[in-house]
Formats: C-alpha cells, sequence, structure tokens
C-alpha cells in the first residue's frame, strides 16, 4: 500500500486543521530540528519545501479551545493521495534517544496515536500505519523494541519505525 501513496502538498496546506490555526503548517525540516536537539540528522534532508502539520500545536490549540488538558499526539501529520483515495500520514519523531531500551514505552506510543486520532476526527481517513522515526544509530534498538511491543503481526503492521531516510522515500519520492 505505501508506495502507491505520495506526498500532497495542497491536501496537506489546505486542510481543515491548519485553515483553523495557519501557524501549525510548518516546513519539515524545521519540525525535524525542533525535535533533534542532538542534531542525529544532518539538514536540510526537504529540499523542495515540503510542509507538514503540527500535531502538538494543533493538540495545545483544540485543548485550550476545549478548556481541557492537553492530550498526548504524534509530532506530525501530512496528506498523501494515490489510488483515487487521500489519507493523512501520523508520526511521532523519536531523534532525541539515546537509549530506546530504556526510554521508549508502548502506553506512551499508543496515547499518542490515540490523542492524534481524536483530534483529527472528522478529517479525511487517517493512514492506517503510524511511523515512529528514529536516528539510523538507533533504528535497529527500535524496531526490536516494538516487535517486542506488538507481537501480533497485523499489529505490527500498523506501527512501523523508520528513519528519515526511509520515510523520505516512501511518501516524497527522494
Amino acid at each position: 500500500m505505501e508506495h502507491s501513496f505520495r506526498y500532497a502538498e495542497k491536501i496537506t496546506s489546505d486542510n481543515i486543521v491548519v485553515k483553523d490555526l495557519p501557524a501549525c503548517l510548518v516546513d519539515f525540516d524545521t519540525i525535524i530540528s525542533t525535535n533533534d536537539s542532538n542534531n542525529n540528522v544532518a539538514l536540510p534532508q526537504f529540499v523542495n519545501g515540503e510542509t507538514v502539520v503540527d500535531l502538538d500545536a494543533i493538540e495545545a490549540h483544540k485543548a485550550q479551545q476545549d478548556g481541557r488538558n492537553r492530550n498526548k499526539s504524534m509530532d506530525l501529520m501530512f496528506a498523501v493521495e494515490g489510488d483515487n483515495e487521500q489519507h493523512l500520514v501520523l508520526v511521532e519523531l523519536k531523534l532525541n534517544y539515546l537509549d530506546v531500551r530504556r526510554n521508549l514505552r508502548q502506553d506512551d506510543l499508543e496515547e499518542k496515536v490515540e490523542g492524534s486520532v481524536l483530534v483529527l476526527q472528522n478529517n479525511i481517513a487517517v493512514y492506517p500505519t503510524f511511523y515512529f522515526i528514529f536516528a539510523n544509530h538507533l533504528i535497529e534498538q527500535a524496531i526490536n523494541k516494538l516487535s517486542r511491543f506488538y507481537p501480533d503481526p497485523k499489529v505490527r503492521q500498523t506501527r512501523k519505525t523508520a528513519t528519515i531516510e526511509e520515510l523520505k522515500t516512501l511518501f516524497f519520492g527522494y
């Protein structure tokens, strides 16, 4: 399924959540930089001005509007299209991790997925796979940890670890 869908800039920038909070539309490299204080990823990664939606900003805005505490959320989303379908891809950047084995928690990942799906209700369909992005040197640790979190292969297919390079290949045609 992944290979038939490609990043859709116009659908991303025209999304209803962007209309509600235009400042949430950010350059992909900017959000990488914000989530990578250890400088594990060389920038620039995205040279065509690709923009994404800062889901943390959307959740903070909605929580303030609703007078409630913030839910956890994935870091970003972008739209993809293909096969006459549109989807929102949800991505969590785990680029600051030094040791996946000690720091990564399944309940934290699930709360981020649930919070993001909730904030995007009444939107276009959410892509069926959620992406957790790690620095290249930690990707094997992350793959092993997630396979223990999700022993059921059907569930594991919906929770993927990847590097920035792999995400770029899957959806951005780099």
